[in-house]
């Protein structure tokens, strides 16, 4: 499992949480389009702080949360043709079938 930014850079190494959980779910490979976010304490997103913990070697994995909302492309097939309603039953489906928490 490796998780990249939009960018491109590899954040994999930073959140190994978040790698092990991943790698949780029941597939060979996958590519999953969603957004990382820190809450704060009261549940609210917080941008500048989530821009500042990503600048460190090891951010506070205890704040942060993925959240999936699409999968583009599953053990070799590529989703992007179809609905994303179909892509996002598809999701929800595998992450049923894993023990990912907040998956979908």
């Amino acid at each position: 499992m490796r998780l990249y930014s939009k960018g491109g850079t590899d954040f994999s190494a930073r959140l190994p949480v978040m790698v092990e959980a991943l790698g949780d779910l029941p597939v060979r490979s996958a590519v999953l389009d969603g957004e990382l976010v820190l809450l704060n304490a009261d549940g609210t997103a917080n941008f500048y702080e989530l821009m500042a913990q990503m600048r460190t070697r090891r951010p506070d994995g205890s704040r942060l949360r993925y959240y999936v909302f699409d999968l583009v492309h599953a053990d070799g097939v590529c989703t992007r043709h179809l609905p994303y309603t179909e892509r996002r039953r598809d999701l929800e489906r595998l992450c049923r079938k894993s023990r990912v928490p907040t998956c979908a």
